[in-house]
Formats: C-alpha cells, sequence, structure tokens
C-alpha cells in the first residue's frame, strides 16, 4: 500500500524560538493546547500521549531533536503504518515564530481517505489551541480532561443535540459570549467555529480554553468536550468537573436513551 500523502499546516504564533520550543516539544507545553503528554527530550526519546478512555494511550518515537528549530516523531496510521510529525520553529520579526507541521506517510489508498481528512483538520483544531495557548498561558501548568462518546446518530445530528443540551447556539459567532448550561458551568468568547467544533476562550470557572464538538466515525457523531484549566483553581475545578461531564456525555448520548 502506497503511503506517500502528506499533511502540511503553518501558523504564525506569539513567543521566541525557545518560547514556541517549549509549546510543541515537551510534556508541560504540549498538554496545554493538545492532550496530556509525556516526552524524554532527546534523539531515541519516548513520546507518550494519552487521548483519553475512549480511545486510549498513543506511543511515539522521537527521531529528530534540534532545540529549538526541529524535532521529529513517529506514530502508527490507522493501518500499522508509520507516520511521522516533523515539527519547525522558524523566528520572524516582532516577536513571532512561524511554526510548521508536515505529518507523512498517510496511505493513499480510497478506503484511509477519512483518517488523512480528519487529522488535516484535526490540526487545524490544535494549532489554533497553539496559538491561544501561547498568547495566554505560556508556561503555565496545564489541568485538562478530554470526554468523548459514539452517539447512535449522525454528525449533525449529534452537534444539534451537543449545542441545544448544553445551551450553546449552534452556528456561533466569532468573538460573542456563550455560556453553557445543563452541565459544569463554562463562560468565555468563541475563537473559532468550524466543521462542528467550537472553541472558546474561558474566563470561567477559571481562565482555559474549551472545545465542544463533534467529529464524524463510520457515519455517526463522536462528540467531545476538550477543556485545558490554567492558573489558580485549575485543579480544583477539574476534579470537580470531570466526573459531572461524563455524566452529562453518557445521558446525553448513550444509545439506549439518545434520540432522533
Amino acid at each position: 500500500m502506497s503511503s506517500d500523502r502528506t499533511v502540511e499546516h503553518e501558523i504564525e504564533v506569539p513567543g521566541t524560538p525557545e518560547q514556541v520550543w517549549q509549546a510543541i516539544a515537551t510534556g508541560q507545553g504540549i498538554t496545554g493546547w493538545f492532550v496530556p503528554t509525556k516526552v524524554e527530550e532527546r534523539a531515541g526519546g519516548a513520546m507518550e500521549l494519552d487521548f483519553g478512555p475512549s480511545v486510549g494511550t498513543s506511543t511515539s518515537e522521537v527521531t529528530v531533536w534540534e532545540p529549538p528549530k526541529r524535532f521529529v516523531h513517529l506514530g502508527s496510521g490507522a493501518a500499522g503504518n508509520t507516520v511521522a510529525y516533523e515539527w519547525q520553529v522558524e523566528a520572524r520579526s516582532g516577536g513571532t515564530c512561524v511554526v510548521r507541521l508536515v505529518a507523512s506517510g498517510f496511505l493513499s489508498e480510497a478506503d484511509w481517505q477519512a483518517e488523512y481528512d480528519s487529522t488535516s483538520e484535526g490540526w487545524q483544531l490544535f494549532l489554533n489551541n497553539l496559538r491561544l495557548y501561547l498568547l495566554h498561558f505560556a508556561g503555565q501548568p496545564c489541568r485538562s480532561v478530554l470526554v468523548q462518546q459514539l452517539s447512535d446518530i449522525t454528525p449533525d445530528e449529534t452537534w444539534h443535540e451537543l449545542t441545544s443540551s448544553l445551551g450553546l447556539p449552534e452556528l456561533p459567532t466569532i468573538g460573542k459570549r456563550v455560556s453553557v448550561s445543563n452541565a459544569p458551568s463554562l463562560s468565555g468568547r468563541v475563537q473559532r467555529f468550524q466543521s462542528r467544533l467550537m472553541t472558546v476562550l474561558l474566563d470561567a470557572p477559571v481562565r482555559g480554553i474549551a472545545v465542544l464538538g463533534t467529529e464524524s466515525f463510520d457515519g455517526k457523531g463522536f462528540p467531545m468536550v476538550y477543556l485545558y484549566f490554567f492558573g489558580a483553581g485549575a485543579e480544583e475545578a477539574i476534579r470537580h468537573d470531570e466526573v459531572a461531564w461524563r455524566e452529562w456525555m453518557n445521558r446525553t448520548f448513550n444509545p439506549a436513551t439518545t434520540t432522533d
């Protein structure tokens, strides 16, 4: 099977190359905008990413380690193929850097188009998280939680169910304030909305980032809530709210109780 396709993205973010490197190449940094991560900071080191109970833990190997400019790690695709993730940092004037991500090794056969598309779309979302993290929370420890569950309805129906259950707009406006109801409280301003994925810069219950959305899996909706909390009260807020969010997810999208 051919595995020559690549996903390429770049984004301009605030910070020096050293600050950006800490955000994209260390466990504490990556945890603040992606998923809880551990990194052995050297070539040949292990990298462990925790995608939550529904997906599990993924491990990869760091093959290139050139701080603060470039590192590469290898992981596995859906068919067991090797996928390489190359990160490059280039300084720009005015105190910013360009982060370039090249992910290569995706299978070119039609059966694997969904994996390719979801990876490309997902990295747009998380690179936006990276920008928000560097803009508002650079260097701060993060407490995070990921709650997700496969629904028994279509992705569009799942998005409607998620937003209506939480009291959120189905078509949010960038810059507008939103507040969550009927679940642990969240409030803040919408920073991004695309393809049933909404990013909110939070000011309550603590400062942070929330991603609320619906992905597609085998024609069904895959609802998810990512929460990244920073500063005083972050640990307590996650401890207090995590169980409640999991209960809300199960109550709202349990196939035995969800209706069209």
